[in-house]
């Protein structure tokens, strides 16, 4: 999802990737209905403790002793801004081009 993140931010930023935002934002909208149908919990996570795992994390946040922080809600801020970013990029490319025209 880190890549989704960093399409949506590129084209809000830049305008880069405009061929894929839509399928980054689809990704992340697809992974954010799998979290809340789960019940708020990520369906990895459970597999992971069903397999033996103590906690379910994974192994970066294992190793970089990630354990006080709340990625969903951090990935989420960070999406949110980016996706309004993009928005008015998009909004202001398609104003622009219906008044050239």
């Amino acid at each position: 999802m880190f890549a989704c993140l960093y399409i949506v931010w590129m084209y809000a930023l830049h305008g880069f990737y405009r061929r894929w935002v839509s399928w980054a934002i689809g990704a992340v909208m697809l992974e954010i209905a799998v979290y809340v149908g789960w019940g708020w919990r990520c369906p990895l996570t459970d597999l992971a403790i069903a397999l033996g795992d103590d906690t379910g994390a994974d192994f970066i946040a294992e190793l970089l002793l990630l354990e006080n922080v709340d990625v969903v809600s951090s990935f989420g801020i960070f999406f949110a801004g980016g996706l309004a970013l993009a928005g008015r990029r998009f909004w202001h490319e398609h104003t622009s081009y219906n008044r050239t025209s």
